[in-house]
């Protein structure tokens, strides 16, 4: 009993960790030549990343405009965008496929306290792009406050 609970309680958090708040501004993360494993949700021929970013970024299901709960997205580099409820670990519970073409693209979306559309870059598609298994480290241009969260401390 006690171990469902606490099954539900973190299933809870990871889907609202992708429902930014009125404060917040929705942007993503990408990663290069990477892809979620698993099942999307929905599969559309958008035709363009910064247009599977939009449908993303407000919930919206591209094929019928229905609500729908948007996590991540992978974009086959040409017109094809994958739409997840879920995102890689450690955000959410999903993995990255070890060895994807070079064409795949992996977007996950964030929530950026304090900061507005513009200065998220959110005229793009993307507002920071990593590497796999890499950390950024360097100039802060603009520091914010934040709460840990999956075991990560903020500094």
């Amino acid at each position: 009993m006690l171990r469902a609970a606490l099954i539900l309680a973190l299933s809870s958090s990871v889907a609202a960790v992708f429902e930014c708040s009125s404060q917040e501004t929705t942007a993503f993360v990408r990663i290069a030549r990477a892809r979620l494993d698993g099942t999307p949700v929905v599969v559309s021929t958008a035709g363009h990343d910064l247009t599977c970013a939009q449908y993303c970024r407000n919930n919206i299901e591209p094929t019928t405009g229905a609500q729908r709960v948007c996590a991540s997205f992978n974009f086959d580099g040409r017109e094809t965008c994958y739409f997840f409820d879920d995102a890689a670990s450690p955000a959410g519970t999903s993995q990255l496929t070890a060895n994807p073409s070079a064409n795949n693209f992996y977007y996950e979306k964030t929530c950026l306290p304090g900061v507005s559309a513009h200065e998220a870059c959110t005229y793009r598609s993307f507002s920071f792009e990593r590497m796999r298994k890499t950390l950024l480290e360097g100039f802060v241009r603009k520091s914010v406050q934040c709460t840990p969260l999956f075991g990560v401390a903020c500094s």
